[in-house]
C-alpha cells in the first residue's frame, strides 16, 4: 500500500471504538490487494460514529489478536528485518532502530532509551549477508564488525551504554572479516541530588522554526513551521515542492530573478534580560532583519555549526516577549530555512519555548567557529557522574 511515498507490508489497526469510513476503505483495497491487516484489541463497533459491522466483517478475513507486545512482535516477525535480544534471550526493551536505504547499501541505527541503565551483550540480526562497518558518529572513524550468519540473517554483538547509539553501514555480501567491539567501562562515583553548578562550552541554542509568516504585502498568516511554509509559497506560485526532486540550481536553465518578498515573524518569549545574542541564519547578507521594529545592521561575525550558517549580533532583549521579524526575496530557488537564537540564557520548553535563567557565560573568542567561557548557573536535577574506561 502507498501512502504518500512510503510503502506498507502490512497494517496494524489497535484497540479503537470507532473508524472513519475512508480508512476502511483502504484498509479494505489494502487486504483486497494482498497485504497484511493486523487487528489488535478491540475490533471498531462504530463507522463514522455510527453502528456498524463493516469493520467486524473485515477483521474476520484478516488476523485479529490481543494488544499484547509478546502478540504483536509474533504477528510481524515475518516482515521485520531486524530484532535486538538481551542477553538474557528476551527481546528488547528500550532499543530503537531506524533503517535508511541507500541504492543497494543500507544504514542502521539504534539509539538505547535507557538513560541509567545500559544493555550489556545485546545480539542484533539482520535479515540477508552483509558487509557490516561501524561509523562511529563522535570521531568520523569507521570498524569494519565481526559478524555471524544464522538462518540467512546477519548477526553481531554490541553492547550499548546507558543513552548509547549505535550507526552501522550495511553492504551486500557476508565479510568473515573483521573486529569485536571494544567495550567502554564506566565507573560510578556518586549521583548530584542538589543543585550544582554546570559550565557551558559555548552559548545556548533556542530554535526558531515556528513563525507567523505573509508573502509581499499581505495580512499575517498563523504560525507555521518554517519548512512547510516554504512549500505553502511554492504551491501558490506553481513552484516545485521541497519534498519533490528538481534539478539544482546550477543545472536549471529556467533562471528567474526573485519577485516576491517573504516575511517571517517569530515570538521571543523570555523570563530574563539576555545580553549581547547572536542571530545564526542562512544567506544573512540577504535578509533584512529587524527586532522589535527596528532594523537590525547586517554585521557577520562569525559562524554557528557550519560555515553556511552566519552569526550578526542582535541588541540586548529585556524581559518580556520580543517581535524578531526576517525579510528576504523569494523566487524559484529561495530556500527558507530555521534559525538560531544563540546566547547565554536556559530555555524551558514546558509549553512555549521561555528563554530562562542567565549562565553569566564568559565568551573568549578562539576562532570563527569555536567559543570558551563559564558559568554559574545553579541547575537542580539528577546527575550520574563517571569516567569512561577501556577494559
Amino acid at each position: 500500500m502507498l501512502v504518500g511515498e512510503a510503502r506498507y507490508d502490512v497494517v496494524i489497526v489497535p484497540a479503537m471504538r470507532t473508524i472513519r469510513a475512508t480508512t476502511l476503505e483502504r484498509l479494505e483495497r489494502f487486504h483486497e490487494a494482498g497485504g497484511m491487516v493486523i487487528f489488535a484489541g478491540e475490533i471498531p463497533s462504530l463507522v463514522d460514529a455510527e453502528p456498524s459491522a463493516r469493520a467486524r466483517d473485515l477483521a474476520a478475513r484478516c488476523l485479529h489478536i490481543a494488544l499484547t507486545r509478546g502478540r504483536l512482535l509474533e504477528a510481524v516477525a515475518p516482515f521485520r528485518e531486524v530484532s535486538v535480544r538481551l542477553a538474557n534471550g528476551r527481546q528488547s526493551d528500550s532499543l530503537l532502530h531506524q533503517i535508511r536505504v541507500d541504492g543497494d547499501k543500507r544504514f542502521l541505527f539504534f539509539c538505547n532509551t535507557d538513560r541509567e541503565q545500559g544493555r550489556e551483550r545485546t545480539r542484533i540480526s539482520i535479515k540477508g549477508e552483509w558487509k557490516v562497518t561501524v561509523l562511529e558518529t563522535l570521531t568520523g572513524e569507521t570498524m569494519q564488525l565481526t559478524s555471524q550468519l544464522q538462518d540467512g540473517s546477519t548477526v553481531i554483538d554490541w553492547s550499548f551504554p546507558p543513552h548509547g547509539s549505535l550507526l552501522l553501514l550495511l553492504e551486500p555480501g557476508w565479510d568473515l572479516r573483521g573486529v569485536p567491539q571494544s567495550v567502554q567501562t564506566w565507573q560510578e562515583y556518586g549521583y548530584c541530588r542538589d543543585a550544582v553548578s554546570v559550565t557551558l562550552s559555548e552559548p545556548n541554542v533556542l530554535l526558531l522554526d515556528m513563525a507567523m509568516y505573509r508573502l509581499d504585502n499581505e495580512e499575517w498568516c498563523p504560525a507555521e513551521e518554517v519548512l512547510c511554509i516554504d512549500n505553502i509559497f511554492r504551491q501558490r506560485l506553481s513552484f516545485p515542492l521541497k519534498q519533490k526532486a528538481f534539478a539544482q540550481p546550477w543545472v536549471d536553465r529556467e533562471h528567474q530573478s526573485p519577485m516576491h518578498r517573504v516575511s517571517l515573524k517569530f515570538a521571543i518569549h523570555s523570563a530574563i534580560d539576555v545580553r549581547a545574542p547572536l542571530l545564526a541564519l542562512e544567506d544573512a547578507m540577504q535578509v533584512e532583519i529587524f527586532v522589535d521594529g527596528h532594523a537590525v545592521p547586517k554585521q557577520v561575525n562569525g559562524w554557528f555549526v557550519d560555515e553556511a550558517i552566519q552569526t550578526i549580533p542582535l541588541p540586548d532583549l529585556e524581559a518580556g516577549t520580543h517581535e524578531l521579524v526576517l525579510m528576504k526575496l523569494y523566487g524559484r530557488h529561495t530556500n527558507l530555512e530555521w534559525c538560531y537564537l544563540l546566547g547565554d540564557f536556559g530555555v524551558d520548553q514546558a509549553r512555549v519555548a521561555i528563554l530562562c535563567w542567565q549562565c553569566h557565560l564568559s565568551l573568549h573568542h578562539r576562532g570563527p567557529r569555536d567559543r570558551a567561557g563559564s558559568t554559574n548557573a545553579k541547575v537542580q536535577g539528577t546527575f550520574a557522574l563517571g569516567w569512561p574506561g577501556w577494559a
